[in-house]
């Protein structure tokens, strides 16, 4: 990602018919950070973009490998 680079897209996956996960990297005041964030659908009718909402969770990119080892121990507890 460049200085002037403020948001880069990773991926993204359907949670449900109305609502996706995506995940971006972002720079805020020269650190990084990963931002993980349920986004929306608007209405029928509206102007059928996709909305972020509030949902969601954004650690600095140094937590990465503890969110990493969180999420395979409940992998791991579930399977």
């Amino acid at each position: 990602m460049t200085d002037q680079e403020k948001s880069r897209f990773i991926t993204q996956f359907d949670k449900n018919s109305a609502e996706k996960v995506k995940i971006f990297l972002n720079r805020y005041r020269g650190n990084e950070y990963i931002d993980i964030r349920i986004w929306t659908k608007s209405l029928p009718g509206e102007d059928g973009a996709e909305n972020p909402s509030r949902k969601g969770i954004t650690i600095h990119v140094e937590l990465l490998p503890d969110l990493l080892r969180a999420l395979n121990e409940a992998a791991e507890s579930i399977g």
